[in-house]
């Protein structure tokens, strides 16, 4: 493949070759931004490069904690990231006394399957929501946080000082990376748009500037072969996509195998956890006279995630005791033994899964190369555990230096995708349809299902409630394409008013045999839009057995999906009658 700079080059073709991408990666501990400027000779293009001077971001690391502090009334806090654990007195004390409350883990709330079970991951304080803060407010916060910090980088570091003006003429690209959970449920992608709305990212007429990139996406840019999984393992989720690749120049990909978009709930902070459990249990069992903290096990907990967990192999199976307590007479003159297999125990319930998943899909997709994104994909153990899987399959893991981790993967990824969209093809994991109804014709023989769902109206008799497929579940759907069906609204004759309003609702199945009929459990709806018919677009007049006179009014629903947001719009006779760049979800998701 070519060069980053190869690729900006390219795109630098004439006046309108001019773009800034800013890509943002937040994840469930670490965050991170990137940038790339394709312009025209004259200004000078920027190939894509992680940010690596943010405030809030240990000088040399690509990444930022996922930490923010707010004040008991709300107000997020100027301090964030890594500064949060740079505090002067004043602040230590407002922290510890509540004035202050730390803020991290939140992006756990927002995941779809995880939502409304926070027991499962809450352990402490910090974890926790900040009062009257929903997991999208915190995320929308940290959002606002990065956008900021990474204009003014552009600003200063790389001298782009007329970002206003590219805003202006719509020359700015911002990438958001998400799970592959959160891009299967159209009301949680239409949240975090809402969050970055309110945070001044873009505005209701630049809403088009911001995309939403899964984090398997990014990090497959990385990878070149024919076919390869991409693991890519944060600090919360651990998503699973394989890819084809179909052209090399330009880079083109495709997904395959439907079973293969996975995402579990076992990144590196359930590893934290599960030492935490195993841990407190050795403690009671190894040094039965002291009584551990929440201050011993806090220091232990850090020992393990900041030291221990980045460097644990199989291959050296060393014991390591820590200093976690300045009282000699706790524990072992105020240390403890901590052995090789005390560690694996966290380690194992959560790799395992991670192993036993990808051999599951790479006996079906038989890809190549694994490929390791994100910060628990740098795990040398991960690697270990994954090359044990059966068959000739090689496991790849980006440089682990701090400007070339498995983290980084995923925020330059987003800013060359940003640039450009590899995945041409992808594969649908939901039904996506409509609700309709039919008319009875008189020779029609109708089975038990259809009698139960029988009405009558201006003396005829019609089948409601249809699930009518627009995207079958588990179609392959091209990047650029859109999926329809031709349909017909009926009105009573005559109309009065030069349009008509309608709300057109599509619903969605996860079910792997498509329903027949329409229900809020089996066909939730997950987006509506307006649209607006106009009096004299094409139609016929029916006159119905009771006399009615009806107007049948012809369109045709388009629905978009080769992106990661579902769109949609309504056509008559080529006119776009009313369309919803992006759906809007259930209010009681949004409006949290």
């Amino acid at each position: 493949m070519s060069s980053l700079r190869d690729l900006v080059n390219k795109l630098s073709i004439g006046e309108s070759g001019e773009l800034l991408v800013l890509s943002f990666d937040i994840g469930t501990t670490q965050s991170g931004a990137a940038l790339a400027y394709v312009a025209p000779e004259a200004k000078g293009s920027r190939a894509p490069a992680v940010l690596e001077k943010l405030p809030g971001q240990t000088p040399g690391k690509a990444k930022i904690p996922s930490v923010l502090l707010y004040d008991k009334k709300g107000n997020c806090y100027e301090k964030w990231g890594s500064q949060v654990y740079n505090l002067d007195r004043k602040e230590r004390e407002a922290l510890k006394s509540g004035e202050l409350i730390k803020s991290e883990w939140f992006k756990l709330y927002i995941d779809p399957e995880r939502r409304h079970n926070t027991k499962a991951f809450v352990s402490e304080k910090s974890k926790e929501l900040p009062p009257g803060k929903t997991g999208f407010d915190v995320w929308g916060d940290l959002l606002g946080k990065l956008s900021v910090a990474a204009k003014q980088a552009a600003r200063e570091e790389w001298a782009i000082t007329w970002i206003p003006e590219l805003e202006q003429r719509q020359k700015v690209r911002y990438i958001v990376t998400i799970p592959v959970a959160w891009q299967k449920d159209p009301a949680t992608m239409m949240a975090l748009r809402k969050q970055a709305l309110r945070v001044g990212l873009i505005t209701a007429d630049t809403a088009s500037a911001l995309s939403f990139c899964s984090e398997s996406e990014a990090s497959a840019l990385h990878c070149r072969n024919d076919v390869f999984l991409v693991i890519d393992a944060g600090g919360g989720t651990v998503d699973f996509t394989s890819y084809r690749i179909n052209k090399t120049e330009p880079l083109e990909l495709e997904e395959i195998g439907a079973d293969s978009k996975v995402c579990l709930y076992n990144g590196s902070t359930y590893v934290d956890q599960s030492f935490q459990e195993v841990l407190t249990s050795h403690l009671e069992q190894e040094y039965p006279l002291t009584k551990a903290s929440d201050k011993h096990i806090d220091k232990a907990k850090h020992i393990f995630a900041t030291l221990r967990k980045p460097e644990f192999t199989s291959k050296k199976k060393v014991t390591g005791f820590w200093d976690i307590s300045e009282n000699e007479d706790d524990f072992d003159d105020g240390g403890i033994e901590v052995p090789w297999d005390l560690m694996e125990s966290a380690f194992k319930p959560h790799v395992d899964l991670i192993v036993d998943t990808a051999s599951a899909i790479a006996q079906g997709d038989r890809p190549k190369y694994i490929f390791c994104s994100g910060g628990f994909g740098d795990s040398a153990y991960l690697r270990e555990q994954l090359e044990l899987i059966k068959g000739d399959i090689q496991i790849v893991q980006p440089e682990q230096t701090a400007s070339s981790s498995g983290s980084k993967a995923v925020t330059l990824g987003a800013c060359l995708y940003g640039l450009r969209s590899w995945v041409q093809k992808r594969i649908t994991s939901k039904c996506i349809g409509c609700n309709t109804y039919h008319k009875v014709a008189p020779y029609d023989t109708l089975d038990d299902e259809e009698k139960e769902h029988i009405m009558t109206r201006w003396g005829n008799q019609y089948v409601e409630n249809n699930f009518t497929v627009i995207i079958g579940h588990n179609q392959t759907v091209d990047h650029k394409n859109y999926y329809s069906r031709h349909l017909i609204k009926k009105l009573v004759y005559p109309i009065e008013t030069p349009t008509t309003e309608h709300q057109f609702k599509v619903l969605e199945s996860t079910s792997a045999e498509t329903p027949r009929w329409c229900d809020e459990k089996a066909t939730p709806q997950i987006g509506s839009f307006k649209y607006f018919i106009p009096k004299d677009a094409p139609h016929e007049i029916e006159v119905t057995p009771d006399g009615t006179r009806l107007i049948n009014y012809f369109f045709e629903i388009r629905v978009y999906c080769g992106e990661t947001e579902l769109r949609a719009a309504v056509y008559s006779d080529g006119e776009i009658l009313g369309k919803s760049a992006y759906l809007e979800g259930p209010a009681d998701l949004i409006d949290d």
